[in-house]
């Protein structure tokens, strides 16, 4: 088998959590699927890019970010194999993207444009039922992060992260991991000695 089929066969396997998709349905749009590999530190996505693409990560590691009012970065979610990776409103709306999507290690992709990806919702229901069922995890996803936000201090959003991104915390950097606590690097070490993780 070779490397692309394994990448389809992947796909295939994460898509089928959510629904059953006729494989007749995956071959037939198996064809628009190209491959991407990004460097460490380059973007999949950048903020003001008018996002052409959305992708299926097959290996590496992202951060969605975005850069506030007073020049702070804040990281919104890390994202690793067999996730769906877009800005996607920016991307079903062909507007400008407000956050950035970075690959924290080497990456590898395989990646739909808008074209191909509205010929292929309106082709079969099957893909609507998926990403319904992919739009609602999102949002419980989304809900519970807001929720910690109001309601825990930054050492049980440390504790939240560890159980949430197991392994996560050898390959992310520590500023990233204080950007998506909200926190400073100075502040999310202090927290890190006290539960004796350093």
């Amino acid at each position: 088998m070779d490397e692309r089929n394994s990448y389809l066969l992947q796909m295939r396997a994460e898509l089928l959590r959510y629904c059953d998709i006729p494989d007749e349905e995956l071959r037939r749009n198996a064809g628009m699927m190209q491959l991407l590999r990004v460097e460490k530190n380059r973007y999949f996505i950048d903020i003001g890019e008018v996002p052409d693409k959305m992708g299926f990560i097959i290996s590496g590691l992202f951060r969605v970010f975005y850069i506030t009012e007073d020049g702070i970065d804040r990281t919104l979610v890390f994202r690793e194999k067999n996730h769906f990776l877009s800005a996607f409103s920016a991307f079903l709306e062909g507007t400008p993207s407000w956050y950035a999507i970075q690959a924290i290690e080497e990456s590898v992709l395989l990646c739909l444009t808008l074209q191909d990806y509205n010929r292929m919702m309106e082709h079969n229901s099957c893909w609507n039922t998926f990403v319904r069922k992919y739009v609602e995890e999102l949002f419980i996803e989304k809900e519970k992060r807001e929720r910690g936000f109001l309601s825990e201090d930054a050492a049980t959003r440390y504790l939240t992260f560890l159980s949430s991104y197991p392994g996560f915390e050898e390959r992310i950097p520590q500023h990233y991991i204080a950007s998506y606590l909200g926190i400073t690097p100075v502040a999310l070490s202090r927290i890190r000695k006290k539960l004796g993780k350093i």
